[in-house]
């Protein structure tokens, strides 16, 4: 066994020397951002504030251990670092120096990853995410390529560089439906099977019911727009979650990290949500495809609050219905500001 100790929301192993982790924290664990930001110093090299700040937090982390002070996990499994994923009570463990990801799930989700490992193979094969490995049924583990690179940076100070991301982006989703085509499916069976249904124990909590209940009533809403129109929906493989610290560049291409949300969502999904986290408006589509990604959007987070309620505690799930609710709110403040004429006239 290994013993790792939390800091804010990383386990690092205390058995890795400090000059190891130095060594890490500057150049092999970029995506984490552990210890980057903005220099409050105009004359003092990056290099120089970043050393200051990983010594400072190898103390900090060294004294907790001493000191009993930090919470203290055991995993059989050994890495430079873990990440616990509440909602699936699963670790991932990072071995930098094989470039191995390893997670570790609990054996009631076997089911549930068979057909998601086998997204995670094709997806690493096409060059989009990371490269799938192994599986071990026996150990409840399968194995991922390690990403060393930056997470995109999203500097949208001028239109050039916003132009030039969402051609990668668009690029990277073009790739996508090349190996994964899109499919089509009937209106009115893909929007009443996803149910709005708040768990009996959530009801049990006042608050909690009442924010709940506000963001089903608006799912239900958008799907009583969506059902008034007959057209088939254009669904494809979607990321569930591509925003820019999901989604790294190597060799000059766009790769994203943390697939945990794959699954078949409309064709203009992925986009519509890159585009809404980085510029917190819309790109250019039609009123009825705005509806169906509110309605998706919304639907999805709903889904993931109320499936996963018991792994949260209730100031996480007041938080988060809080930022659905913001979410919902924008939405109706955008259309309201700039599409009140295109919302199609109701028939008397």
């Amino acid at each position: 066994m290994h013993t790792y100790i939390k800091v804010n929301q990383y386990f690092f192993n205390v058995e890795i020397s400090r000059i190891k982790m130095t060594y890490l924290l500057l150049f092999k664990l970029k995506p984490f951002n552990i210890v980057d930001g903005e220099s409050s110093s105009q004359f003092t090299p990056s290099i120089i504030i970043k050393l200051y700040r990983i010594i400072r937090f190898l103390r900090y982390m060294h004294a907790g251990v001493k000191q009993q002070e930090w919470p203290i996990i055991q995993l059989p499994l050994f890495g430079h670092l873990a990440l616990y994923n509440r909602r699936r009570d699963s670790y991932k463990v990072f071995d930098v120096d094989q470039n191995i990801v390893t997670t570790l799930y609990p054996p009631h989700l076997t089911n549930e990853l068979i057909d998601r490992l086998a997204y995670y193979s094709s997806i690493g094969t096409a060059g989009l995410g990371p490269q799938y490995i192994s599986s071990n049924a026996a150990t409840n583990s399968y194995e991922e390529e390690y990403i060393n690179e930056p997470l995109l940076p999203l500097q949208l100070a001028t239109s050039q560089h916003s132009r030039a991301i969402l051609t990668e982006i668009t690029s990277f989703l073009h790739k996508l439906k090349h190996v994964f085509p899109n499919t089509t499916i009937n209106r009115q069976s893909y929007l009443s099977d996803k149910s709005t249904r708040v768990p009996d124990i959530l009801l049990l909590h006042d608050g909690i019911s009442d924010k709940l209940s506000f963001i089903s009533g608006a799912i239900e809403h958008l799907k009583g727009i969506l059902l008034a129109d007959v057209a088939p929906i254009e669904l494809t493989l979607s990321h569930g979650d591509l925003h820019s610290s999901n989604i790294v560049r190597r060799n000059k291409q766009l790769l994203a990290l943390d697939w945990e949300f794959v699954g078949w969502r409309s064709s203009h999904y992925d986009y519509c949500f890159f585009y809404y986290k980085a510029f917190k408006r819309m790109p250019d589509m039609n009123y009825g495809d705005r509806q169906l990604f509110y309605f998706e959007y919304l639907y999805h987070w709903f889904t993931v609050l109320c499936e996963d309620c018991l792994h949260y505690s209730l100031d996480d799930i007041h938080r988060t219905a809080d930022w659905i609710i913001k979410d919902i709110e924008y939405f109706h403040a955008y259309e309201k500001k700039n599409f009140a004429a295109d919302k199609p006239k109701q028939k008397v």
